[in-house]
Order: structure tokens, then C-alpha cells, then sequence
């Protein structure tokens, strides 16, 4: 066999069964993208939630007309005179009105009233990771690269 065509024979041999240099694959992937949130929040849809429950105060509560007169709800614009309309009525122009019971209700000086709740939420951006598979690093794009 002349030596040019064992050459050839050999190189043919040699890509064949791999053993010859190749250019390197790049493999892409998605990385895993985590988020964390500071120590105390939550996350809800990609957002941290700092969430703050208080028990809600009592009040009394007059009905539209009325106006708190002690422990009572008077007629607006009328006034507690007792010896003329005895006890629990008001008086207004000659004529004596009684008055009601108030109501309780529950209420917030901050946050919003859920049940008998005030609840109070503060929100903060989360860190966000991105995690690759063994075998691949993240590169400029944030993607997962693997050169093989």
C-alpha cells in the first residue's frame, strides 16, 4: 500500500471511531429560577409579603341622625333634658325624642379590617437565583451553558 493512501486509510480510521479532535457543542438551557425572600416575608406571585395581624378596636356607633351622647345615640340636634322627658329621651322644640342604643363596631387605625383583624402588609423585591445543572454554568445572558 503506498504511503499517501495508508495516510488517508488512517485519518478516515481515526474520524470514524471519534479520536479526532472536534469543535466543541454548546449546549443552552433554562436554568431553575429561585426566589428568596428577607427573614420574616413571605412570597405570593413572585413578591415578598411582610404580614402584621393586630386585633381590631371596639367603638360605639350611632345610626346616620344620631350622634354619641354618652353611652347613648341622641337625634342630632337635640339635647338630653331630663325633667322634662324623663331618662333616655332628648328634647327639640318641644317635643322629646328617645334615644338609642349604639352599636359596637370594629375597627383600624392602620391597616384593613378583616373580621375583627387589622392586617397590615409591607412588600419588598425578592432575590432572585438562577440555578443551573450539574455539568453547566450561567453565563452573561442568563442562560445555562455547557460546552462538550
Amino acid at each position: 500500500m503506498k504511503k499517501g493512501y495508508f495516510i488517508i486509510l488512517l485519518l478516515l480510521i481515526l474520524s470514524m471511531t471519534g479520536c479526532m479532535e472536534k469543535e466543541p457543542k454548546i449546549l443552552i438551557e433554562d436554568p431553575i429560577i429561585d426566589y428568596k425572600c428577607p427573614t420574616g416575608y413571605d412570597l405570593v406571585n413572585d413578591k415578598c409579603v411582610y404580614t402584621t395581624t393586630l386585633l381590631a378596636s371596639l367603638r360605639n356607633t350611632c345610626p346616620q341622625g344620631y350622634y354619641l351622647n354618652g353611652t347613648k345615640c341622641a337625634k342630632n340636634g337635640t339635647i338630653l333634658y331630663i325633667s322634662e322627658c324623663g331618662i333616655n329621651k332628648t328634647y327639640q322644640n318641644g317635643s322629646c325624642y328617645p334615644t338609642i342604643t349604639p352599636t359596637m363596631e370594629y375597627y383600624c387605625t392602620s391597616g384593613k379590617l378583616v373580621g375583627t383583624n387589622c392586617i397590615t402588609e409591607k412588600y419588598a423585591d425578592p432575590t432572585t437565583f438562577y440555578i443551573c445543572n450539574p455539568g453547566f454554568h450561567l453565563n452573561e445572558d442568563n442562560q445555562c451553558q455547557s460546552n462538550n
